[in-house]
């Protein structure tokens, strides 16, 4: 069953003691040296001394129970060093791979798990329950009823679909006869959208096929926006589902109707023209599929990706002598003799099976 969850967070914490003696001797730290006048920040939260006086920075390099941790000394220009510290967590570092995502409630033991084990290992107390949330990433697992593959015009179309505010769409293309678009992403400097094919990711093998869609909320006024908090501890398992939710109607959902809309304008303006004050030419439909793969072929993201949207145009158009209707069963009739294959695929049907189970996923959990 699909669910939405955590994969990988920052988190911006307090640091409440450090012991050097744990720190110095192991090699998973490295210890940054820099101005030699910050004695007395380390000392305000120092059990023992540091062998050296002007450190600035300590990174931990776990890659165990969790991916990095940075301790560090900032000097505004205008007011006194500050002592941060970053702690980046991963679901992988939590089980082992990170094929299912963790709700809010699993994720907050495990940063619990970690700040135990960071006090233990090395040495180094943080305050857990101050943490605010400085990067973030949201994800959800659709099952898919069909190859991977076959999804490709479809999933290449909801990305390039997203408004301006994103830089262009990036892919990774595999080559063959038709493409496999296994990543592709749309990012700007706040929020990322990335939907891949997990099963291909994780170097799987067998029947299932898995597409992943995720946000990842990269700054701290982002996250703000969005949650209308930072607080690690004001989150739960009810604003992560929402706020997921509402990215993907927003983004999606929202975005894919305001193409299916346009696009269904331009075809029956197209069909107009076709039409003419004459009449139908002979051959109408060929010509008309034509000229709309030509398009298609022009264009950064598909005009179509169905003919059921051509027969959705036609029905527009005044149909008095039920003219209309015919030539739709006659198309209908006629499909792969007249059609590009690539409209005969029903890709709106996959397109309503990914929203549908990102819905379903939504109420399943709010059902709970």
């Amino acid at each position: 069953m699909s669910k939405v969850g955590i994969d990988a967070v920052e988190l911006s914490l307090t640091v409440k003691a450090l012991e050097w003696r744990l720190l110095e001797c192991n090699d998973r730290v490295d210890l940054h040296h820099g101005r030699n006048d910050l004695k007395a920040i380390w000392n305000s939260v120092s059990r023992d001394q540091p062998s050296c006086n002007c450190i600035d920075r300590i990174i931990i390099k776990d890659s165990e129970k969790f991916y990095r941790c940075t301790i560090g000394i900032i000097c505004p220009t205008d007011s006194r060093p500050i002592l941060y510290c970053n702690l980046h967590l991963t679901v992988h570092h939590a089980r082992g791979n990170n094929f299912f995502n963790m709700t809010w409630s699993e994720y907050d033991r495990y940063i619990r798990t970690v700040a135990d084990y960071l006090t233990e290992r090395y040495g180094v107390e943080i305050d857990v329950e101050q943490a605010t949330v400085s990067y973030i990433e949201l994800n959800c697992n659709i099952s898919l009823t069909q190859e991977y593959s076959s999804y490709g015009r479809v999933l290449k179309l909801l990305m390039a679909s997203l408004n301006k505010k994103f830089k262009a769409l990036q892919y990774y293309e595999r080559e063959g006869a038709v493409p496999i678009y296994d990543s592709l992403l749309r990012e700007n400097k706040s929020i990322s959208v990335l939907m891949y094919n997990k099963i291909n990711e994780m170097g799987l093998s067998g029947d299932e096929k898995v597409l992943r869609i995720e946000f990842a909320l990269k700054t701290p006024n982002k996250i703000r926006r969005v949650f209308n908090t930072r607080k690690w501890n004001a989150l739960t398992d009810t604003a992560i589902c929402e706020c997921y939710h509402k990215l993907f109607k927003s983004l999606i959902v929202c975005s894919f109707k305001r193409w299916k809309n346009l696009s269904q304008k331009m075809l029956v303006q197209e069909l107009r023209q076709l039409q003419g004050k004459n009449g139908w030419p002979r051959k109408w439909a060929q010509l008309f599929m034509n000229r709309i793969r030509d398009k298609d072929l022009q264009s950064s993201k598909p005009l179509i990706l169905d003919i059921e949207q051509v027969y959705d145009a036609m029905r527009c158009l005044p149909d008095p002598s039920r003219n209309i209707s015919k030539k739709i069963l006659l198309l209908q009739r006629n499909e792969q003799a007249i059609c590009d294959s690539t409209y005969l695929h029903k890709d709106l049907l996959k397109v309503d099976e990914i929203f549908q189970k990102e819905q379903c996923a939504y109420k399943n959990f709010s059902s709970e």
